[in-house]
């Protein structure tokens, strides 16, 4: 006997999403973490101001299980939204949980960690100190740019100056780094 595949619309999805049936809500998720459908995320998270709080645990959960590479520049699309600015910091949650690795997008973690709360920038350190690099020069310039900015726009004592202050050490030490490997490479 052959197992039936479903197939699932975005009409399909938002309805099991949107259903007071929590069953229906739970399969939809097991669903989506299974079968990937990260041509919805955006919808999905634009969904969040209509679910109630444990299931938007259920979808930041589903979030962080993302392993699709692909995913990447949509949770970055999805997180520089500013209608998603009240989950912000949960989908950020979401990416430093999940296997997929956001090097690319170095300094915009850095530039998001500047202009956010100090929640926003707990998280982007935790994301920075767990990326794998390795990063580009113009990426390690672009983040000391978002960091002098900072510095020259901001209060000094606003209470994220200490992560901010941790951020530009960690770009500081990976800077010296790339710095060492160019001197090594020069001596050749």
């Amino acid at each position: 006997m052959a197992v039936k595949k479903t197939k699932h619309n975005w009409k399909s999805i938002e309805k099991s999403l949107l259903s007071n049936d929590e069953k229906m809500f739970d399969s939809m998720i097991k669903f989506l973490e299974k079968n990937g459908k990260i041509e919805y995320l955006t919808k999905i998270v634009g969904l969040l101001n209509n679910i109630i709080d444990s299931r938007k645990e259920k979808v930041f959960s589903f979030l962080s299980k993302l392993k699709q590479k692909d995913a990447a520049p949509i949770m970055m699309e999805i997180i520089k939204d500013e209608n998603n600015k009240p989950f912000q910091d949960l989908i950020l949650n979401s990416l430093w949980n999940s296997s997929i690795d956001y090097s690319a997008y170095f300094s915009d973690f850095v530039e998001i960690s500047c202009k956010g709360q100090y929640i926003t920038a707990l998280e982007c350190l935790t994301i920075l100190e767990n990326l794998k690099g390795p990063f580009t020069e113009g990426q390690i310039l672009d983040a000391q740019l978002h960091l002098k900015n900072y510095v020259e726009l901001e209060n000094k004592k606003d209470e994220k100056a200490p992560l901010i202050s941790e951020i530009a050490v960690f770009i500081k030490n990976i800077n010296e780094q790339f710095s060492d490997i160019d001197q090594e490479f020069m001596e050749l």
